[in-house]
């Protein structure tokens, strides 16, 4: 909230800076889905991947209602208001949380320590599973966040379409986004998930080709938001689920943020890439064709995983 006011009122490049890059950056970290997805997977331990789809998935149904409202605002008003909304927007939301319940804490086995921390940290550098979901997971940032969440509307407005109907479409990709989640969540925990997550990874490759030959066609670009959109945070349950059943419940909050901080490193190279990219093709071709051959490299890399690990190891391993 306070990181949007912040924007809203900016004069200058450094208010910019600071109100958007550094106090947003912390605010935006802090509340984001591997918290939701570690908290969940704690109370329904034999159900993660659909429990943790469906609370992670509000936060596409935000976007579904949210993006078209702030294109609004933009089009009748000005970029200022459309942050000041977002600022008051969330801070209405503050007093709700207050009274959610924390039954996480019912599921915690034992006192966290600095040494049980540096000691799963240790674990977890020198574990294969952990490798392959974090540079996957690092790729997946890459193509949502850093490509499409930064680049999409642009790249509409680029291709001629006015922002109510490319946020439209927008909407139209996290409403699709918010189906996937939940029903790949289903999915999760009653299939092979590294077929499942791999395959995911793929398709949404794909769906960049389609991004390349969008041109003028607005069908087109609402073809792309559907596609993209089944696969879109699908990612999220799969992976927390992964985590759950390969390295442990216990580690399962550490682990998530990790991958999360991995996945914001490759948001943050796909969003410099693509503006560097424009800046000296003026056009977006390079992005999506990046996007695509990375996005099938992160699903050959989950295709390694076996889904049965046999043991949790970093559980077994410090339970004690």
């Amino acid at each position: 909230s306070l990181s949007c006011m912040v924007v809203s009122l900016a004069t200058n490049p450094w208010v910019l800076l600071i109100g958007f890059g550094i106090i947003g950056g912390v605010g935006f970290g802090i509340v984001a889905t591997h918290v939701v997805a570690a908290a969940v997977a704690r109370v329904y331990p034999g159900h993660v991947g659909f429990a943790s789809g469906i609370a992670t998935s509000g936060s596409t149904a935000g976007q579904f209602l949210i993006v078209p409202l702030i294109a609004v605002l933009l089009t009748s008003f000005s970029w200022r208001w459309g942050f000041a909304g977002l600022a008051i927007g969330t801070a209405l939301m503050i007093p709700l949380v207050w009274f959610v319940p924390d039954d996480g804490q019912s599921n915690r086995s034992h006192t966290v320590t600095s040494q049980n921390w540096k000691s799963d940290l240790k674990k977890l550098c020198t574990s294969r599973v952990f490798h392959l979901l974090f540079w996957s997971y690092l790729i997946c940032g890459y193509t949502t966040s850093g490509v499409i969440e930064t680049h999409l509307l642009p790249y509409a407005s680029y291709c001629g379409f006015e922002p109510v109907p490319s946020a439209t479409a927008y909407g139209l990709l996290s409403a699709v986004n918010l189906i996937g989640m939940i029903g790949v969540g289903w999915l999760a925990d009653r299939m092979n998930r590294p077929l499942l997550l791999g395959l995911i990874y793929i398709i949404r490759g794909l769906t960049f080709w389609v991004l390349l030959n969008v041109g003028t066609s607005y069908e087109t670009l609402l073809l792309f938001a559907v596609l993209f959109g089944i696969v879109d945070y699908s990612t999220v349950p799969v992976t927390t689920s992964l985590v759950a059943s390969h390295l442990g419940l216990r580690v399962v909050g550490l682990v998530m943020g990790l991958l999360t901080a991995g996945h914001q490193v490759g948001a943050a190279i796909g969003a410099s890439l693509g503006g560097y990219f424009f800046t000296r093709d003026s056009a977006y071709d390079l992005v999506w064709m990046s996007s695509l051959a990375l996005a099938i490299i992160a699903g050959i890399l989950v295709f390694l995983l076996k889904d049965d690990p046999g043991r949790k190891s970093l559980e077994l391993a410090t339970s004690t």
